[in-house]
């Protein structure tokens, strides 16, 4: 039986994996998409048929100025490479991912 910590191990690689790869329609539907709250939810490739948004912010400080929130944002503490990718595929509008600055 796989620990926790070996289970987000391996769903980030393999976010990382994906990512690098453009491959954003083999991420549709899958639970890989970090939250705040310790979480993950399901990435859509197509934004319409997410049924949230997934915000991205530069700081914890400004997560707290929304407390109650954490299921909404979008893990801060993830490696950068991801968070980078994640930030293009955003500005790009190919996720339901929206930054907030």
């Amino acid at each position: 039986m796989l620990l926790n910590i070996d289970l987000v191990w391996l769903k980030m690689h393999l976010l990382r994996y994906l990512l690098r790869q453009s491959k954003y329609e083999l991420l549709d539907n899958l639970e890989l998409l970090p939250l705040a709250n310790g979480g993950f939810d399901v990435f859509h490739f197509n934004p319409k048929k997410a049924d949230r948004t997934i915000y991205i912010v530069p700081s914890s400080e400004l997560q707290m100025l929304l407390p109650g929130l954490k299921d909404d944002f979008l893990e801060l503490e993830i490696d950068d490479d991801i968070k980078n990718m994640l930030i293009k595929a955003a500005n790009r509008g190919e996720t339901p991912l929206k930054l907030i600055y």
